[in-house]
């Protein structure tokens, strides 16, 4: 051991970073403990990527300390982000779920999906993955601003009115205020009225507004137009 951590400062010392690579790998070899082997072969992985513009190899090296330690955080968000570098979107969604596996903190997992969703609709050009994505964000966060936006703007593309329309009645229902409320159904009644020329359901809805908020401008004014 003595001459090996004489060996890793010679060649750290002179910038022989391939011999150091190789004195790490001999190092993981007769490390005795998990914790260790991670530690070397991280600093294996370290020098990949900024010492030898090695990014696959860096990646086969965090790879190597998953099978050592599966839900070692440090290493799996390093993948997320060389693999984003890459472009290797699919990789990123397995990390993701690996991550989301080992997490239980609902505001994480939420935007584990909202990421997950954000890549099928940008990178990956799946936007009924990503609908999917948006909707489980909602399941565990009901009325979870972004992740409602995101799925209103891809029904929205479709022309999907309808679906709008329940993605709305949903948040009506999770809110709690009538305020809240009035205004959702308003934003409802709106898309019936303008979207799907549905002027009768328009009617219901801006009325059932008007009850929980009489003077809801929002609702009055396209009311009147009707």
């Amino acid at each position: 051991i003595e001459v090996i951590t004489a060996l890793e400062r010679l060649y750290e010392e002179n910038d022989r970073w391939d011999d150091l690579v190789l004195v790490l790998r001999r190092t993981v070899q007769l490390a005795d403990s998990v914790r260790d082997k991670v530690a070397y072969l991280d600093k294996i992985a370290s020098l990949y990527v900024e010492k030898l513009d090695d990014i696959h190899s860096a990646i086969m090296a965090y790879k190597e300390i998953l099978e050592h330690d599966p839900a070692h955080l440090e290493t799996l968000m390093r993948l997320e982000v060389l693999f984003s570098e890459e472009g290797d979107w699919m990789e990123v969604l397995n990390i993701l779920d690996l991550r989301f596996q080992i997490s239980s903190d609902v505001d994480e997992i939420v935007a584990f999906y909202l990421r997950k969703g954000e890549i099928f609709v940008e990178e990956l050009l799946m936007p009924d993955k990503a609908r999917e994505q948006f909707h489980l964000a909602l399941e565990r966060e009901p009325l979870h601003e972004e992740a409602t936006a995101r799925l209103l703007a891809l029904y929205e593309e479709d022309e999907d009115w309808e679906r709008i329309v329940e993605t709305l009645l949903g948040q009506a229902k999770s809110v709690s205020s009538e305020e809240e409320r009035a205004m959702l159904f308003a934003r409802m009644g709106m898309v019936m009225k303008e979207k799907m020329e549905d002027e009768e359901r328009a009617i219901e809805i801006f009325e059932a507004a008007l009850e929980r908020v009489p003077h809801l401008h929002e609702a009055l004014s396209p009311l009147a137009e009707i």
